[in-house]
């Protein structure tokens, strides 16, 4: 699995990376996960979840396809921030579901 690096990471606004609810970008969709009882803002990206659209065979919108695979993706983001990853925000690309 491999993150995108941080200067990638900087074009995310921060509003919506606080946001209890996933927000809908144009470079994907920013959402949060707790871990430990600590708040991580991650981003799922375009690619990522277009990837995990066609691989099940859907055609969906980003946000439809976020909520399909809501718990895939917050299990992912989860996993990545206990093995270490500290990035802020969390990006989570195609390669995270491979």
């Amino acid at each position: 699995m491999q993150l995108s690096d941080t200067r990638e990471a900087s074009r995310y606004s921060p509003a919506a990376l606080l946001a209890d609810e996933p927000v809908l970008s144009e470079d994907g969709v920013s959402f949060v996960v707790t871990v430990e009882q600590n708040v991580h803002s991650c981003v799922v990206t375009t690619e990522a979840l277009q990837q995990l659209s066609r691989t099940h065979g859907f055609s969906m919108d980003e946000m439809n396809t976020y909520r399909a695979f809501e718990a895939k993706i917050n299990s992912v983001a989860r996993s990545l921030v206990l093995r270490g990853a500290r990035r802020s925000p969390l990006v989570l690309d195609a390669d995270c579901f491979h």
